[in-house]
């Protein structure tokens, strides 16, 4: 919401005939911009959290006002209602990590008091050093006792409230194809460069680099061209990048796989693109 042309983005997506929204950590989210974003008739907003109390929030949101972060939440969801407008959806997404598990029943129990449509419990899924890879909550591992019971009581509460409550695997499960799904969604950078997600580009660099099971690795980039310079469907149906797609699409199961229950896993003669091997969507969480 720094953008300073957001609404502009907002009406020419809007006009294309595309579903539009965006995550933002709620500073900006005023009654003043609120009522603007409904007047363009944004389809989703999902406002990132890390905890249940003011506290825990800031240990990790450095600089985030909790109780500022919450009343504009609550006062965008004032105006949807005295709008008469069931748009744009308002998802708080409440990222897990070792310190916070334990307050997720809280925010989902907050999340309901604001009205808010549904909470999803996400993962550190981009980590880049030894220092964000202490905070991931999911491991190769099933998760210890008390996160399992954390979950539990989350989804205990979210019933209780009728709240939608959606939370990400702690546990790695390789996937055929992650739910980014690079066979239908592409991710164009700020400099114009196409890539399968936004987890296989780093603009002005020719690597990523990335702590994977507390090992740090330099992954190559995954770029296929640049808008500026092509057209995207010609990159879209270059050889390198059907290639890319190639890949996920012999490891989607077969019809007949998905009946005999293995439906999730990937074809094991089929490796992941080098730039998803070590990537944690790959793995469900």
């Amino acid at each position: 919401m720094l953008h300073p042309r957001l609404y502009d983005m907002v009406w020419r997506a809007k006009q294309a005939g595309c579903r539009v929204g965006f995550t933002t950590n709620g500073t900006r989210l005023t009654r003043a911009n609120g009522a603007r974003l409904l007047e363009f008739g944004l389809d989703l907003i999902a406002v990132s959290i890390a905890g249940a109390r003011a506290a825990t929030h800031k240990a990790i949101r450095a600089g985030s006002d909790f109780g500022k972060l919450v009343a504009n939440v609550k006062g965008f969801l004032e105006l949807r209602k005295d709008a008469g407008s069931r748009t744009p959806k308002v998802k708080i997404f409440y990222l897990m990590t070792p310190g916070n598990l334990g307050e997720l029943p809280q925010a989902v129990e907050l999340a309901a008091e604001l009205g808010d449509d549904e909470l999803v419990a996400t993962n550190l899924e981009y980590v880049i050093n030894p220092e964000l890879d202490a905070l991931r909550a999911y491991a190769a591992t099933p998760p210890e006792r008390p996160k399992r019971e954390a979950l539990e009581a989350a989804e205990i509460a979210a019933r209780r409230a009728g709240i939608a409550f959606r939370p990400y695997r702690l546990e790695f499960r390789e996937m055929a194809v992650c739910d980014l799904n690079p066979l239908k969604i592409l991710y164009i950078g700020s400099d114009g460069s196409v890539s399968p997600c936004v987890y296989t580009s780093l603009a002005g660099s020719a690597e990523l680099p990335r702590v994977f099971e507390g090992r740090a690795h330099q992954v190559p980039v995954a770029c296929f061209g640049n808008v500026n310079q092509r057209p995207l469907m010609e990159i879209w149906e270059d050889a390198a990048y059907r290639e890319f797609r190639g890949r996920f699409a012999r490891r989607v199961p077969s019809a007949a796989h998905a009946l005999l229950g293995a439906a999730g896993g990937p074809e094991a003669e089929e490796a992941p693109p080098e730039a998803c091997r070590s990537c944690p969507k790959l793995y469900g969480v």
